[in-house]
């Protein structure tokens, strides 16, 4: 199957960059990256970055190494994205389309459902207070009570359900 703009626009280093970057809103690129995923030149793909950070549809982050991502914000990424998303729907036809919705809608369900059952305990159990309250997430051990991994500080990084530290 082509990509959504490949079959009416052609096959652009804009085009590939765009095509890349659009589902991937809030993560960071650096040129190398970008230039490596849309399997141009890293020079092309510079010059390609600079006329779309100065159209404003990148976001550039400079701290230290400069990664850009897309800017949600933007009038022509909000575009650019309705029109992607408009031929998507032309490639797939509406049968296929409307099964799309209806699994996204079935995931949600079994998100909220989760999450539901997150925030009200598991078992009818109460959560132990481990939490930082600024970040939101969970800093202490797994007492076996609390349904969310904490940080165990091994090379895995989380407790696993039951993990209680040994390997």
């Amino acid at each position: 199957m082509n990509r959504p703009f490949e079959g009416i626009f052609g096959n652009t280093c804009e085009l590939r960059i765009l095509e890349f970057l659009l589902p991937l809103r809030e993560i960071k690129f650096n040129v190398t990256e970008l230039a490596e995923e849309a399997k141009i030149s890293r020079v092309t793909a510079g010059r390609v970055i600079k006329k779309f950070a100065e159209w404003n549809i990148l976001n550039v982050h400079d701290r230290g190494v400069t990664e850009y991502s897309i800017n949600p914000d933007s009038p022509i990424v909000k575009s650019v994205d309705a029109l992607n998303n408009a031929i998507i729907g032309e490639m797939l036809g509406e049968e296929k389309l409307n099964e799309i919705s209806e699994y996204i809608s079935e995931r949600q369900n079994v998100q909220n459902s989760k999450s539901t059952a997150f925030s009200s305990g598991i078992n009818g159990s109460s959560n132990t207070d481990n939490s930082d309250s600024n970040s939101g997430y969970n800093t202490g051990g797994d007492d076996g009570n609390n349904p969310v991994p904490g940080y165990c500080g091994e090379e895995h990084k989380y407790v696993c359900h039951g993990h209680k530290g040994e390997r």
